[in-house]
């Protein structure tokens, strides 16, 4: 039982992390999809909004996302996983880290007009905000570094990072033996750490906010082929916020 809890400790993170690849890929995808086959310009055409349309791919992901969270909490909970976390605490955690991907996969959709090229290079964008969580697991586990909090801090500026994080300590809580609860998760398990789960999921939120400003700026300056750009500080114009036409 020890050795698959110590097992776990460092498998954990990795699995739930890299388990959401091929969602996030086929969701950039997705999105890029109808932007290339000029679906969301017949719907601007149409009147539809374009903060509506963001909603509405928005309620339709995390939505199914949702069901899958259950699912996953499910498992871990009454599989012997995460036997002794709190089921309720840990799916809350999943949705948060549901709702930084979502919006992680809506600006790297931004960047692309051709779905399969997003789709490919969407995976590898994702597997890469992963890398700096990689570095301080290594860092950790195997040369027995302490690694400031500052670093910590600064690698969950990505969403994939501070959940790999995130993952990493509930798996400690689980292999002490009290799991994660709502009355330890401000609290470090391990000696000296000075960072927390807390925090990983204040910085999931803030990646998440992060995300969506870049994307509506990013949007705004560079539509793609079939949109008219806007001047890089047209959040600083009336005439955007008035709803006037922009002029160019």
């Amino acid at each position: 039982m020890f050795s698959f809890l110590q097992m776990i400790q460092h498998a954990l993170p990795l699995c739930l992390t890299i388990s959401w690849v091929y969602a996030f890929a086929m969701l950039t995808q997705s999105i890029v999809y109808e932007k290339e086959v000029r679906l969301k310009e017949v719907m601007k055409i149409m009147g539809l909004n374009n903060g509506v349309h963001w909603v509405a791919w928005f309620i339709t992901i995390f939505s199914q996302t949702t069901v899958v969270m259950v699912a996953v909490t499910i498992i871990l909970h009454f599989g012997k996983v995460l036997v002794h976390s709190n089921p309720f605490l840990i799916f809350i955690i999943f949705e948060i880290y549901a709702l930084s991907t979502i919006s992680l996969a809506f600006l790297v959709s931004v960047f692309y007009s051709k779905a399969k090229i997003a789709a490919a290079c969407s995976g590898i964008i994702y597997l890469l905000t992963y890398v700096p969580c990689m570095y301080i697991s290594i860092r950790e586990d195997l040369a027995q570094d302490t690694i400031p909090k500052w670093a910590k801090m600064l690698a969950s500026l990505f969403s994939t990072s501070a959940f790999g994080m995130g993952a990493k300590y509930i798996a400690f809580y689980e292999n002490i033996g009290t799991g994660i609860q709502f009355d330890n998760i401000r609290y470090s398990p391990v000696e000296g750490d000075h960072f927390t789960c807390f925090e990983t999921v204040l910085f999931m939120l803030l990646d998440t906010l992060i995300h969506l400003i870049l994307m509506w700026y990013i949007e705004n300056v560079y539509p793609g082929t079939y949109g008219i750009p806007k001047k890089w500080y047209f959040p600083f114009t009336i005439s955007y916020w008035t709803g006037e036409i922009y002029v160019e």
